[in-house]
């Protein structure tokens, strides 16, 4: 992950192997899931997409938090009956789209939303972030100013710390000046677009 924490970048590994173990035991090596989908909060993060991407195709789940209604069962599930055949992505998305639709008027608010996550370039994705993480730790290092004035910028979830990779990337685009850091930026953007 990458985070900020009083003007200080902090990079890390937030582990979940439990996750990972489980699916491993209860399907198998050979087995693979179209669809997990999450009915929790901040479960479309790397550190989880990258935990299931053995395990799964597609990955539903929130990026900031859930409300307490969760997702609308009753209108997602005759979908599945309707047309048993349905593309997992194209379930996942309208799974989103139903949620979306199914807030109440006096529950709506800022903030809630569904993310769906093709897994096959997660891997891939992780690299880049890995590696982008450490040309910050660098860049940052030499220019404390330049973490303090991007912190300040960069869109936050629910638990402050939690930083979106995206909007960091593109936000480092734009103020930091060392080429290697903007080559790292850059292949993360490129590969959140895959």
């Amino acid at each position: 992950y990458i985070g900020f924490d009083e003007g200080q970048a902090i990079v890390g590994t937030l582990d979940m192997p439990e996750l990972g173990k489980a699916l491993a035991k209860g399907l198998g090596r050979s087995r693979r899931l179209d669809l997990i989908g999450f009915d929790a909060c901040l479960m479309s993060q790397l550190e989880v997409a990258y935990q299931v991407r053995s395990h799964t195709h597609v990955l539903l789940g929130a990026e900031e938090s859930m409300p307490g209604f969760g997702l609308p069962y009753n209108r997602v599930l005759p979908l599945l009956v309707e047309n048993p055949k349905i593309p997992a992505a194209s379930i996942a998305k309208r799974i989103a789209d139903q949620f979306l639709a199914s807030i109440p008027p006096d529950e709506a608010r800022e903030g809630w939303d569904q993310a769906v996550l093709l897994t096959r370039d997660i891997k891939k994705l992780a690299r880049m972030t890995h590696r982008f993480g450490r040309e910050l730790t660098m860049s940052f290092r030499k220019d404390p100013r330049t973490v303090r004035r991007i912190a300040k910028r960069v869109q936050r979830y629910a638990v402050p710390d939690y930083v979106d990779l995206g909007d960091i990337a593109l936000q480092v685009t734009q103020g930091v000046d060392t080429p290697s850091v903007q080559v790292a930026a850059k292949d993360v953007l490129e590969a959140l677009r895959l």
